[in-house]
């Protein structure tokens, strides 16, 4: 029988590492002995800087095979932070793939945070199928949309529009964090993240100052669309846009509709459903009709996704928070299959009055029972997904569809979950 042994990385394992991530991850064209040093002190940095980032590997006599990092999360959670655990990075040996490395380095990592007490996981997919059957469900979808600047809306006046530099990086990470505090779905960003902003010299930094504070900034980057016939035909890419009120929004967008005359496409990803409403001509500029009689706008994908690790230890911490369960009053019986994490699996009683949840004693009453996979679960929970279209789906199913309106709104969120932390 194969023993192996998974284990806390040190510096010392980083050559190897690096060497694993450049075969599993060929896109980040580590190609040179340069490209590797540069990504072996880059995770040299963040093993000695980040307190918040731990990275382990799975060793088969005394050789390392796979690693992956994990990184605990801050996360506000409706309205109040909580602690979710992150994987990335997870690579595997070429020669060893399909040998149940990966499965056990996922095993691994949902256990180390249950055994801590984290109930909530998150990754982004290197495909989504893989991770919906380890009880992973789908979360927010990020739309991609390509517009001419011109049909951004020109607000009133860009005269609060300052460029930013890394002179301004405190400000930059105090604006991020208040709209993670009033963002569900959004993480906190730590020290080292927040100092590499600056480390990309092609991005470009824009603010929105009101009464002397930054409520607003988005960064970018240009994209030459041509560059062997011709230079001067470029896009602007945004990276990221934050923004605390629609005023720092408009002047944001007033700015970037004011580069009409050299930008020919302004492209935004963003995971607001809505962000359409915005534009005075949505299209992508592809002229595309998709049946029946819709102008393409933006293309869509599938990214973070979302795991329940403790259903009954989720469920009383939004009780102690005194989270308001849609102000319904009923007994639901969660049944729920959780093949990947055993000690997840099974029948949790919620006993909800006037919105505040209770979990109810094993075998206790209840009005209506809710069957469904951790993985969709995980996703309604968030607020992803709501439960009528999951049931009308028939991937959810209740016992007594009369009750489906008052288990609907126990779940139903104003806002879909938003995250812009990339690991």
């Amino acid at each position: 029988m194969t023993t192996f042994q998974i284990t806390q990385l040190t510096e010392e394992h980083l050559p190897r590492l690096v060497y694993l991530m450049s075969k599993a991850y060929p896109g980040l064209k580590i190609i040179t002995e340069k490209d590797r040093e540069f990504r072996v002190e880059l995770h040299r940095n963040m093993m000695r800087n980040a307190d918040d980032v731990h990275y382990f590997g799975y060793f088969r006599d005394d050789e390392l095979l796979g690693g992956y990092a994990l990184f605990d999360f801050v996360m506000t959670l409706f309205d109040q932070p909580i602690t979710v655990g992150g994987i990335g990075m997870v690579c595997v040996d070429l020669l060893h793939k399909k040998e149940q490395i990966a499965k056990e380095m996922l095993s691994h990592y949902l256990h180390h945070y249950r055994e801590q007490g984290v109930q909530i996981a998150a990754l982004y997919p290197f495909r989504p199928d893989f991770y919906k059957k380890m009880g992973f469900g789908y979360g927010t979808k990020n739309n991609q949309y390509r517009i001419k600047p011109a049909n951004l809306p020109k607000g009133p006046s860009k005269a609060n529009v300052r460029e930013l530099s890394k002179d301004h990086l405190s400000e930059i990470t105090d604006c991020y964090h208040r709209y993670v505090e009033k963002t569900h779905g959004m993480m906190r960003r730590n020290k080292v993240s927040a100092e590499s902003l600056f480390k990309m010299e092609q991005r470009n930094f824009i603010g929105v100052y009101q009464d002397g504070v930054l409520r607003g900034y988005l960064w970018y980057v240009f994209e030459n669309i041509d560059p062997t016939h011709n230079t001067m035909r470029n896009n602007i890419i945004v990276e990221q846009m934050i923004y605390e009120n629609p005023a720092a929004l408009s002047e944001m967008l007033t700015f970037l509709h004011s580069q009409a005359d050299q930008i020919e496409t302004v492209v935004f990803s963003t995971q607001d459903e809505n962000f359409h409403y915005l534009l005075s001509d949505p299209r992508d500029g592809s002229d595309k009709l998709i049946p029946f009689i819709s102008h393409q706008s933006n293309t869509a994908g599938v990214g973070l996704m979302y795991r329940v690790l403790d259903i009954k230890g989720l469920f009383e911490t939004l009780s102690r928070r005194g989270h308001d369960f849609g102000g319904q009053t009923l007994r639901v019986l969660l049944t729920v299959r959780d093949s990947f994490l055993p000690e997840n699996d099974g029948q949790v009683t919620l006993d909800v009055q006037q919105g505040q949840v209770q979990v109810a004693a094993q075998d206790s009453e209840y009005d209506v029972e809710l069957r469904l996979d951790i993985a969709d679960l995980s996703s309604l929970v968030m607020g992803a997904v709501d439960l009528k279209s999951l049931v009308r789906l028939g991937v959810a199913s209740l016992s007594d569809d009369a009750h489906l309106g008052a288990v609907h709104k126990m779940f139903r969120v104003d806002q879909k979950p938003m995250c812009l932390t990339a690991f």
